[in-house]
């Protein structure tokens, strides 16, 4: 992601190795631990969201074949915008799992 997160408790900042297990699938969130403190911790809700959906749209513009008529590239832009914002403003909060 393009900001550094840091868990909510303890103020620990993750590096990029230890944020592996929170995307080790595509468009799902996972719960892990924090290496300092132990607490659970995951992506927040709606920057994850909008970075998923800007994902769609943007490959869904570009691999589907559409009419003339329909502005294509404009899905792409919006997608691309959607998924900069998403990964700009996500964090990470306690998970309730």
């Amino acid at each position: 992601m393009l900001r550094d997160l840091k868990c909510p408790a303890c103020l620990h900042r993750m590096s990029y190795r230890e944020m592996v297990p929170f995307t080790r699938k595509i468009c799902v969130r996972h719960a892990s631990p924090c290496p300092e403190c132990g607490k659970s911790l995951i992506y927040d809700k709606w920057p994850w969201r909008a970075t998923n959906l800007g994902a769609l749209l943007m490959f869904g513009a570009i691999l589907v074949p559409t009419p003339r008529w329909l502005p294509t590239f404009d899905l792409a832009y919006v997608g691309v915008a959607m998924c900069v914002i998403g990964a700009c403003t996500t964090t990470l909060e306690e998970s309730n799992f």
